[in-house]
C-alpha cells in the first residue's frame, strides 16, 4: 500500500502469464474501503505463455461495488493512489494462477 501519483502517465503495461484463459481485471484504488469507487480495466489471458498488454489509463472504468459509474476518466484522478491489484473478473469458480512479471506505467 502506498500513496502514488500516476496522473502524469497515460498507459499501464502488464507482462503476465496464467494457467487459464479467463478474464482478469487491473484495479487501481484511491481509497481502500470496498464500497468506494475504483478504477478498472479488463484483459484476457489467452495463452499459457508470457503476454504483454497495454491499457490506456484514460479509458479505464470508474466502478463502485461492481457497477460501472463512468467509462473513461480524467487522469488527474490518478493522484493519491493507495493500491494496485488484480482480480479474476469472470464470476466463475475455480482455481487459477496469475504470474506478474512486471507492471509499468508510462
Amino acid at each position: 500500500m502506498g500513496n502514488y501519483d500516476l496522473s502524469e502517465f497515460t498507459h499501464c503495461e502488464i507482462r503476465f502469464k496464467s494457467d487459464t484463459d479467463r478474464k482478469f481485471e487491473l484495479l487501481i484504488e484511491k481509497d481502500t474501503p470496498f464500497y468506494l469507487p475504483k478504477f478498472r480495466a479488463s484483459f484476457p489471458a489467452s495463452t499459457r505463455d508470457w503476454e504483454t498488454v497495454s491499457i490506456a489509463l484514460a479509458e479505464m472504468e470508474i466502478n463502485r461495488m461492481g457497477q460501472t459509474m463512468q467509462r473513461g476518466m480524467d487522469p488527474r484522478l490518478l493522484q493519491g493512489i493507495q493500491r494496485i491489484g488484480f482480480i479474476l473478473a469472470d464470476k466463475q469458480e475455480g482455481s487459477f494462477r496469475l504470474w506478474i512479471y512486471y507492471v509499468k506505467f508510462y
